[in-house]
């Protein structure tokens, strides 16, 4: 599914909820996600890396682990029950 694909059926769906009755995860920072794409001509990846990520020093920051960075994966957290 595009982006475009995805607003139009998301601007096409009901509202799950009254605004204000209920807490719910959204899909507000994936619409904005769409909208960097579209206003930078980038990907987001590409758009954070440039303009957030490097600025700050942040090397191993990003959506996936590149397999020159083994070290940059976290260890797994034991399950607490």
């Amino acid at each position: 599914m595009t982006g475009a694909e995805f607003t139009d059926h998301l601007s096409s769906r009901p509202l799950l909820y009254q605004p204000g009755t209920v807490w719910d995860y959204g899909f507000g920072l994936d619409v904005l996600g769409l909208v960097i794409e579209q206003l930078t001509e980038q990907s987001l990846g590409s758009y954070l890396q440039q303009n957030v990520w490097k600025p700050l020093g942040m090397a191993d920051t990003g959506f996936l682990v590149r397999p020159t960075r083994p070290h940059a994966t976290r260890r797994r957290c034991p399950v607490i029950r």
